[in-house]
């Protein structure tokens, strides 16, 4: 009975605070494949690596899209799967490796943007697949512009798992 008070007192505003947070974690992930992709797409070369390169840089974008979706939808119903999580790692193994398929089929059937974008990441993750031996990461790793991207990355990540801590 008192979880369940606390919960009505309590529980929304730390949804929303989990909500925002992950959107803002989200954002941080953009931002770099924002700055990212056209580097990589500048080094590609041929325009079967240039292909291969924003098939891959969409495919992350369509893989974020659906964390943000699963974890509104944790933290939207009466569901308290939230209150167990301790960090962005915890939020991140639950909506990618914890989640259920009956979970799936059911923000599905809620949401026809999530059964979209579930349709775009089997089609992005087919072309992926047959083009994923074009990409040279190697080269992209040694670029400046792009360590400069991942390592604002880096330190947008380690401010928002400060935040998430307090």
């Amino acid at each position: 009975m008192i979880t369940s008070l606390v919960h009505c007192f309590f529980g929304g505003s730390q949804q929303q605070k989990l909500r925002r947070l992950f959107r803002k974690y989200a954002k941080n992930y953009y931002d770099f494949l924002d700055a990212a992709e056209p580097r990589a797409v500048a080094l590609a070369g041929t325009p079967e690596v240039v292909d291969a390169w924003k098939t891959a840089f969409a495919l992350q974008r369509a893989l974020k899209d659906r964390q943000v979706l699963r974890v509104e939808y944790l933290t939207s119903g009466d569901g308290q799967d939230y209150l167990s999580w301790k960090s962005l790692d915890d939020i991140a193994h639950r909506v990618d490796g914890g989640w259920a398929e009956a979970e799936d089929a059911s923000l599905a059937r809620a949401s026809s943007r999530y059964a979209a974008l579930s349709n775009s990441i089997r089609n992005l993750r087919s072309k992926f697949d047959k083009t994923k031996n074009l990409l040279q990461p190697e080269a992209l790793e040694r670029d400046s512009q792009y360590n400069a991207a991942r390592e604002l990355l880096a330190v947008g990540a380690r401010q928002m798992t400060r935040r998430f801590t307090k």
